[in-house]
C-alpha cells in the first residue's frame, strides 16, 4: 500500500514540475502567489482557497485561478489541485486550463471552493473528412492528416498545392516552376513507391481531379491527406500513392446571408539563388574561351586584334550585357474574391466568384484565372435531402516558351556578352559580324528573339461537380446516389515568329556601306527570318463521369457502436485530341492558320477511353470509444487489363486502442489522450500511359511495302501486347501513436510504416529481332520504409496566444528487384547519370567519385589512375573497379558508383504563430536533407556549343594560379566531364523560410462602425530566404534536376498586401 501511495505521489509531483516549467512565462507575480495552505498568518476573512478537479474528480495541476477585475490577484494549482489567494473578500474567480472550458465562479472569502472543470473536447471531437464519409479524429485508426483554411488564408498563394508546403509530415511539395499559371507544387506522399507515376489521387468534393490547382484556395474549407492503406484503400486501384481530399466551403443554418470580400496585391521577383551568375564582361569571355580551346589542343577563338577592339570602352560598354536583367522583371498580381454563405434549416448555400491576374517575372507572359462555385444543400423533408456542388475554373496563360530549347535559363546561360540587347531604333541587336571574327563554336544570338517573337497561349476550361440525393429509410439507414462529373477543355497555340534583327552597329555600317569598296554586305547589317514563322494549334477534350450508389448504416447497443457503408460505382474516362500546324508565315501579326503555307500543313488526332467498375465497403466498430476496429475492401475492374486479370481486390484492416479511457491511465493526469494505432492493407495501381496494353496495335505511320516495282503504304504492328498484364499492388503496414499532454496543450502524432509494391508495371526491353523495343510487364518490386512525427504546442501567456509546431519524416527507398530472372547487380537499368538497381534507391546517381583533389603537376597525373587525356588542372577520380571487378589503374565507366538520389531522405517543416489583441504574426519553414542535384546545364559545363561561362569559372585552375577547388577549362567534352562525376553533384539540402504573415484584425467596434462584421488587413511574403550548405553551387534547391535547370522559369519571392472583410 505504501509503495502505491509513493508511486502516485511521485507521478503527481513529477507532473507538477513539468507543468510549472511550461508555465514560467505566466509571470513572476502569479508564480509568487502559488500559496501554502498551511500558512498560519493569513487572515481567513480575506482568503479564498479551494481545489480544481477534472470531470472525473481528479485534481488538475497548473490550472490558472484569477480574481476577475483584480490585477495581480491569482494563483496556480499545485500537485493536488489546490490553490489559495489572499487579500480578497469577494468577487468572481476565473479558472482556466488548456483543454478545458473557461469557468467563472462567484466566491466569498473564508469559504473553500471546489471547481469542477468541463473538458473542451474540440481538439478530440474534430471531424475529419475520410473516403466517402467523415469520422471523429479521436476514432481514427488510419494515418490521416488535416489542414484547415486558417492555416493558409493570408499567404500569397496563387496555386492551392502551395498550401501544403512544409505543413504535413510525409508529404513532400516541390515547386519546380515560377511560370505564371504553372507554379503549383509536385506532390508525393511517403516517397517514391513505384517506377511509374507517383502523384497522389486528388478529389475535390468527391470528384476526381488531375490536380488540385483548379480550385481557388479561397474556396477551400479543409484538406485531408490519407497516407496509409487503412485510410486510402477505399479508393482501391487509384490510391497507391496516397489520397488528397479537398472539401470546399458549404452553407450554414444561421438564418442570414454572410458576405465576404477579399482583395490582394502582390509583387514578385526571381529569388537571388535562382539567378545563375554569368560572365558579363566581353574581354573576360573572350579570354576564357581562348583558354578553354587551347587547353583542348585547339586554336584560340578570338585573335588579339579582336580582343583589343572589344576592350575599348565603346565596344565593352555596349556589349557587356547581363541577359538576366534584360529578361526578368518584378511582376504584379491582383486577386479578388467574393462569396456569400448562409441558409436555414431547410436550405443552405455557398456561392463564390474569384478573379486573379498574375503577372510574370519575365517581361512577357501572364495568367488570368476566373473561378466560380455554387454549393447547395436542401432538406426536402426530414428524410429526403438533395445537394449539388459545382466549381468552374477558366485559365488563360501566355508565356514565350514551350520547351527547354526555347528560352529562359538555357538561352540566358548560352547568350554571350558580345552584343547589346536592343538597338537604338527598338529592334533586336545581333553581334557585329563585320568586326567580330572567331574560330570554332561561339553563341552569337540574342535570347530576346524567342522572348518577344514566340508566344504560347493556353486556355483551360474546367468544370467539376456532383449532384447527390439521400433518403433515410429509418434513423440508422440511409441510401445515397451521387453523380460526379469532370469536364476539361484545353486549347493550345504555339506561335514561332519571324523577326527582323540588326547588327548593333547597323547605323555606322550603313554609312560605311555607301563606299562600294568597303566590302560590307547586307548580311553584315541585318538579318531577316522572312517566311520562317510557324503556328501550331491543338485541342484536348477530357470527360470523366462517375456515378455511384451508397448505403450507410449505424447501430448502437450499450457501449457497442457499429457503422457500415457499402457502395458500387462506375467511372468512365474519355479523351479526344486534335492538332494541326502550318509554316512559312510571312507576317508576325496575322496569326491564323490560313496565313500559313498550305503545303506545310500537318494534322494529328487521337481518341482514347477507359472505364473502371467498382464495389467497395467499410465497417467501423468501437467499444466505449476505447477499442476501435475498421475494415475496408474494394473490388475494381479496369478495361486497361485483359479478361484474365481485369479485376483486383484491395482489403485493409486497422485497429486502435485509446489507453486514456482505461482506469489505470487516470493515475497519469498530464496525459489526457493516448491512442495506439495499427493497420495493414493493399492498394492498387493501373496508371500506365497505354489504355490497351494487353493487345497488340497497328499503325499507318511510316508503313511502306514493296509490291513488285512499287512502294505502297499500308499498316504495321506498333506495340507488342501482353495479355497477362495485371494490377500493380502495394502493401502498407502502419503503426501509429497519438498523444495529448496537459489537456492537449502539447500534441504528438507519430507513425512508422513499411510500404512494398510488387508487380510494378514496367517497360521491359525486347530483343531487336522481335521488331519492338519493349513491352509492358509486371516485374519490379520496390520498398519504402520510414517514420514521421508531428508535434504541436499551444498556450496562452498573459493574453498572448502562442502556437508552435513541427513535423519531420524519414523515408528510405529501395528497389527489391527489376527483373526476377536476374541476380545481384546485373538487375539494373542505366539512363544517363541515373541507375535503378536492385538493393538501391530508385534513380540513384551513378558516376565517378571525385576525390576532392585536382592534379597540380604532370607527375601527379602520370603516377595515378586518370581519365584519358587528363593533365594538370584536371579532377582526380577514385579508381573503384575494372573489367575484372578490381581497381585496374584506369579511370573509366567501370569506376562508376552510386552517389545518392535527387529525392530527399528527410523532409521537415515548422511553424510559429503569435497573436495578441488582434495582431497576428506567423512563420512557416520547410526543408529537406540528404537530396542531391547534378549540374548538367551550361552553367557547369563551360563552352558547350560555344555558350557563356558561369562566374565561378574565373577562379579556375591555371599554371599561374593553381586552384584546388575549380579545375581548368576545356571545350565541351573534356577529361573532367567525359563521364558523369561527383564534382558536379551537389547536396541540395535546404531550410527555407517559406511564408511570413503579419496581420491585424480590427476591433469589432471599429468593424461595426464601418457596417462590417469582421475586418482584417495583412502583409505576407513567400520564399523569403533559403539556407543551403556552404558548397552548394546550384540554383533554387527546391528545383530538383528532373525539373530541368536548363529551361523554364524559376520560382519567385512574393510579397502580398491584402484585405479581408465580412458583412
Amino acid at each position: 500500500m505504501m509503495k502505491k501511495v509513493l508511486h502516485e505521489t511521485f507521478l503527481r509531483r513529477g507532473a507538477f514540475l513539468l507543468v510549472m516549467a511550461a508555465m514560467l512565462g505566466s509571470g513572476s507575480q502569479m508564480m509568487g502567489q502559488t500559496g501554502d495552505t498551511s500558512t498560519p498568518n493569513v487572515n481567513q476573512e480575506s482568503l479564498v482557497k479551494g481545489t480544481v478537479v477534472d470531470d472525473t474528480g481528479e485534481p488538475i495541476i497548473g490550472a490558472t485561478v484569477m480574481v476577475k477585475g483584480a490585477k495581480g490577484k491569482g494563483s496556480v494549482t499545485d500537485a493536488d489541485g489546490n490553490f489559495m489567494i489572499s487579500g480578497v473578500d469577494k468577487g468572481t474567480l476565473v479558472v482556466s486550463y488548456v483543454g478545458y472550458k473557461l469557468k467563472e465562479i462567484p466566491f466569498t472569502a473564508g469559504r473553500s471552493i471546489k471547481v469542477s472543470m468541463e473538458p473542451d473536447t474540440e481538439s478530440l471531437d474534430e471531424v475529419v473528412v475520410v473516403g466517402f464519409g467523415t469520422q471523429k479524429k479521436v476514432n481514427l485508426t488510419g494515418s490521416v492528416a488535416t489542414l484547415d483554411a486558417k492555416s493558409f488564408e493570408s499567404k500569397p498563394l496563387t496555386s492551392a498545392s502551395q498550401s501544403l508546403a512544409g505543413q504535413v509530415a510525409g508529404v513532400h511539395i516541390a515547386q519546380s516552376s515560377g511560370i505564371a499559371g504553372s507554379d503549383g507544387g509536385q506532390i508525393t506522399i511517403r516517397g517514391l513507391g513505384t517506377l511509374n507515376n507517383t502523384s497522389p489521387l486528388i478529389l475535390i468534393d468527391g470528384v476526381i481531379s488531375s490536380n488540385m490547382d483548379i480550385v481557388n484556395p479561397a474556396d477551400i474549407e479543409n484538406i485531408s491527406i490519407l497516407k496509409d492503406a487503412a485510410s486510402a484503400s477505399i479508393y482501391g486501384s487509384q490510391a497507391a500513392n496516397g489520397v488528397i481530399l479537398i472539401t470546399t466551403k458549404k452553407g450554414n443554418d444561421s438564418g442570414k446571408a454572410a458576405f465576404n470580400f477579399s482583395a490582394g496585391y502582390s509583387i514578385a521577383k526571381i529569388t537571388n539563388q535562382s539567378k545563375p551568375k554569368m560572365v558579363t564582361d566581353t574581354e573576360t569571355f573572350m579570354l576564357l574561351m581562348n583558354e578553354a580551346r587551347m587547353n583542348s589542343g585547339l586554336t584560340p577563338a578570338f585573335s588579339d586584334k579582336v580582343i583589343e577592339l572589344y576592350r575599348t570602352p565603346e565596344y565593352r560598354d555596349a556589349c557587356s550585357t547581363d541577359w538576366f536583367d534584360e529578361i526578368f522583371k518584378t511582376s504584379n498580381t491582383q486577386e479578388y474574391n467574393m462569396s456569400v454563405r448562409g441558409g436555414g434549416k431547410k436550405n443552405r448555400y455557398f456561392m463564390s466568384l474569384g478573379y486573379m491576374d498574375q503577372g510574370s517575372i519575365v517581361k512577357r507572359g501572364n495568367y488570368q484565372r476566373i473561378t466560380g462555385r455554387i454549393n447547395l444543400d436542401t432538406n426536402v423533408t426530414d428524410k429526403f435531402k438533395v445537394g449539388a456542388n459545382f466549381g468552374y475554373t477558366y485559365g488563360k496563360q501566355k508565356t514565350p516558351n514551350g520547351s527547354v530549347n526555347e528560352v529562359f535559363a538555357l538561352d540566358i546561360m548560352r547568350a554571350t556578352p558580345l552584343n547589346p540587347a536592343w538597338n537604338a531604333d527598338g529592334t533586336i541587336a545581333l553581334p557585329d559580324s563585320y568586326t567580330l571574327s572567331y574560330t570554332g563554336d561561339v553563341q552569337s544570338g540574342n535570347p530576346l528573339v524567342n522572348m518577344f517573337f514566340n508566344e504560347i497561349a493556353q486556355t483551360k476550361n474546367t468544370l467539376t461537380g456532383n449532384v447527390n440525393i439521400s433518403y433515410t429509410i429509418f434513423p440508422k439507414l440511409t441510401v445515397s446516389a451521387i453523380l460526379n462529373a469532370n469536364v476539361r477543355l484545353y486549347d493550345y497555340s504555339d506561335w514561332k515568329g519571324a523577326p527582323s534583327v540588326k547588327n548593333w552597329r547597323y547605323a555606322e555600317l550603313m554609312e560605311m556601306a555607301k563606299d562600294p569598296t568597303s566590302g560590307i554586305s547586307e548580311d553584315d547589317i541585318s538579318q531577316s527570318f522572312y517566311g520562317l514563322g510557324s503556328l501550331s494549334k491543338s485541342t484536348t477534350k477530357e470527360y470523366r463521369i462517375n456515378p455511384y450508389l451508397q448505403i450507410d448504416y449505424s447501430f448502437t447497443a450499450g457501449l457497442h457502436h457499429l457503422k457500415a457503408m457499402a457502395a458500387m460505382s462506375y467511372e468512365s474516362n474519355h479523351n479526344e485530341y486534335f492538332q494541326t500546324s502550318r509554316g512559312k508565315y510571312t507576317s508576325n501579326y496575322v496569326k491564323i492558320l490560313d496565313s500559313g503555307d498550305p503545303t506545310t500543313v500537318t494534322n494529328t488526332s487521337s481518341i482514347s477511353s477507359y472505364a473502371v467498375v467498382s464495389q467497395f465497403g467499410r465497417l467501423n466498430y468501437d467499444y466505449d470509444n476505447k477499442y476501435l476496429f475498421e475494415a475496408n475492401v474494394r473490388r475494381d475492374g479496369s478495361s486497361r487489363f485483359g479478361s484474365n486479370h481485369r479485376y483486383g481486390v484491395f482489403p485493409s484492416f486497422s485497429a486502435g486502442w485509446v489507453l486514456t479511457s482505461e482506469k489505470f491511465m487516470h493515475k497519469i493526469p498530464f496525459i489526457n489522450f493516448l491512442k495506439l494505432r495499427a493497420s495493414w492493407g493493399e492498394l492498387g495501381n493501373q496508371s500506365i500511359g497505354d489504355n490497351f496494353p494487353y493487345i497488340a496495335k497497328i499503325t499507318y505511320n511510316n508503313a511502306y511495302y514493296v509490291w513488285g516495282k512499287n512502294v505502297t503504304s499500308g499498316a504495321k504492328p506498333s506495340t507488342y501486347g501482353n495479355p497477362d498484364i495485371h494490377w500493380e499492388t502495394t502493401d502498407v503496414t502502419n503503426l501509429g501513436l497519438d498523444m495529448h499532454f496537459f489537456n492537449s496543450m502539447l500534441t504528438i502524432e507519430s507513425d512508422v510504416f513499411l510500404r512494398k509494391t510488387r508487380d510494378i508495371l514496367y517497360d521491359t526491353s525486347l530483343p531487336y529481332e522481335t521488331g519492338f523495343s519493349s513491352v509492358t510487364t509486371n516485374l519490379a518490386k520496390v520498398q519504402n520504409k520510414g517514420f514521421e512525427t508531428t508535434v504541436n504546442f499551444k498556450k496562452t501567456f498573459a493574453g498572448v496566444n502562442i502556437s508552435v509546431g513541427g513535423n519531420v519524416s524519414y523515408i528510405k527507398n529501395k528497389v527489391l528487384s527489376i527483373n526476377p530472372g536476374l541476380t545481384g547487380e546485373t538487375d539494373r537499368h542505366i539512363s544517363g547519370d541515373k541507375i535503378t538497381m536492385r538493393g538501391y534507391p530508385i534513380n540513384s546517381y551513378y558516376m565517378l567519385k571525385w576525390t576532392g583533389k585536382i592534379y597540380q603537376t604532370q607527375e601527379e597525373v602520370d603516377n595515378s589512375p586518370h581519365v584519358a587525356g587528363a593533365g594538370p588542372g584536371d579532377l582526380v577520380f577514385e579508381d573503384v573497379s575494372g573489367k575484372d571487378g578490381v581497381p585496374d589503374g584506369v579511370i573509366d565507366s567501370y569506376d562508376r558508383k552510386i552517389m545518392g538520389t535527387d529525392y530527399p531522405t528527410w523532409t521537415y517543416g515548422a511553424n510559429l504563430s503569435i497573436s495578441y489583441k488582434g495582431v497576428g504574426f506567423s512563420m512557416d519553414f520547410q526543408g529537406i536533407a540528404d537530396a542531391y542535384s547534378y549540374g548538367i546545364c551550361e552553367y557547369y559545363t563551360p563552352t558547350f556549343q560555344g555558350s557563356n561561362f558561369a562566374q565561378f569559372w574565373t577562379q579556375r585552375w591555371t599554371p599561374a594560379h593553381p586552384s584546388k577547388t575549380v579545375p581548368r577549362l576545356w571545350v565541351e567534352n573534356g577529361p573532367n566531364n567525359n563521364y558523369y562525376n561527383s564534382y558536379f553533384l551537389m547536396d541540395r539540402s535546404y531550410l527555407r523560410l517559406k511564408d511570413v504573415v503579419l496581420s491585424y484584425d480590427f476591433p469589432s467596434v471599429a468593424a461595426k462602425f464601418l457596417g462590417l462584421t469582421h475586418l482584417r488587413a495583412y502583409i505576407s511574403a513567400s520564399n523569403v530566404y533559403t539556407w543551403t550548405k556552404k558548397n552548394y553551387r546550384g540554383f533554387d534547391p527546391e528545383r530538383y534536376n528532373g525539373a530541368g535547370e536548363r529551361g523554364g522559369i524559376p520560382q519567385a519571392m512574393t510579397m502580398k498586401l491584402g484585405l479581408d472583410l465580412s458583412f
